[in-house]
């Protein structure tokens, strides 16, 4: 009777434990989430005005393992990073470098806007002091907490080389958050022309993505598409910008050339938004070749939250889960599909050439 009455009480001291664990995890969420919607409409303001006035595309840098043809660091990128940066330090010499960048601008009110929300941000850190052990990842750098309990990877501008080229209504900015055990915490994408946030998880609870739009304060809760096979219509995400990835995907996707799928939609940008996307509804898959990892890993908090598996295909064809520890330091993976779910992905892998098992053999002896 004893022996019964303590596993009980051990059962309930596990329960309560977990139950401490989940409150915290749902309270670090809340506290990113009102830290991110901060940056996310201080950052808006700023590429707004920037692209307004013609300014922020002068080329700074090439970017890590990126072709200077391909991609490159501009103004608005540094302008970016410099912002977070300085909401999560609030030190007066990240300040000053900001101010220095936002010089450009000539605009008082916007650096006093700036300096607000910096100043909102601090107070969030005085509430939960989490937000001050955040070490930063980018595509650009590394900053943040030398001690820290999250891991933020995150793309500051994605769509700098549309911005560059004076061509809108196509830039975001992606951020998603690990535990230093790499377990996903939260993910946020801005859809900064339209001003549409999304966010998981939801602060409802439900399991969805938080869509918030910034202009009208309306709010919808999304979910991935739940399609188990190819429809005949539906949108599927692929890079277009270069000649080199359209082609890439033209001979996996073979099924495109099909007249049975000539509804299917493929819309032309990646990157790192598309995360959001694919959680919210907005596409059934993204399938690229040679993708950069650091497109991956800040959209990657939406996949891990929300059920969508991200395959990686190695040329002598095996296939894994994009695994941050085991391929967060390459610089790039063979082949990329990310689907709106499990099975929906199992059924549109044959229906693509990649590499299978013992391909790069059948190569080389056909060559010899």
């Amino acid at each position: 009777m004893l022996s019964k009455r303590r596993a009980k009480e051990e059962e309930g001291k596990v329960v309560t434990a977990r139950t401490a664990v989940k409150v915290e995890e749902e309270r670090t969420a809340a506290a990113l989430h009102e830290l991110v919607e901060e940056f996310f409409r201080t950052g808006r303001l700023v590429v707004l005005e920037a692209y307004e006035r013609g300014l922020g595309r002068q080329t700074l840098s090439e970017v890590l393992h990126r072709k200077r043809a391909e991609d490159v660091k501009i103004e608005a990128d540094d302008i970016g990073d410099g912002l977070w940066k300085a909401l999560l330090s609030g030190s007066k010499e990240d300040l000053q470098v900001l101010r220095k960048m936002l010089a450009i601008f000539g605009s008082v009110s916007l650096v006093s806007a700036v300096e607000r929300s910096i100043g909102k941000a601090q107070e969030l850190k005085r509430r939960h002091p989490i937000l001050g052990k955040i070490r930063v990842h980018s595509e650009h750098g590394e900053y943040g907490s030398s001690d820290p309990l999250i891991i933020c990877y995150i793309d500051p501008l994605d769509g700098s080389d549309e911005f560059r080229n004076r061509i809108s209504g196509c830039w975001y900015i992606a951020v998603s958050f690990f535990s230093k055990a790499l377990k996903p915490i939260a993910a946020a994408m801005l859809d900064i022309g339209l001003g549409e946030m999304f966010f998981v998880p939801s602060p409802r609870g439900d399991g969805k993505v938080h869509v918030k739009f910034f202009d009208s304060g309306r709010e919808r809760f999304e979910s991935p598409i739940s399609a188990k096979v190819l429809p005949k219509k539906g949108t599927i995400l692929v890079y277009m910008g270069r000649e080199n990835y359209l082609r890439s995907f033209l001979e996996v996707a073979s099924f495109v050339h099909d007249e049975a799928y000539e509804g299917l939609t493929l819309h032309g940008k990646g990157g790192s938004f598309i995360y959001a996307w694919l959680a919210a509804g907005r596409g059934l898959a993204y399938i690229m070749a040679n993708e950069p990892v650091n497109e991956i890993l800040p959209g990657i908090g939406f996949a891990k939250l929300m059920g969508c598996p991200v395959w990686v295909v190695w040329k002598d064809g095996r296939r894994e889960q994009f695994d941050i520890e085991r391929h967060g330091k390459l610089a790039r993976v063979d082949y990329l599909v990310v689907a709106c779910n499990e099975r929906f992905g199992e059924n549109l892998l044959p229906k693509l050439k990649l590499p299978q098992p013992g391909w790069l053999l059948e190569r080389e002896l056909v060559m010899v």
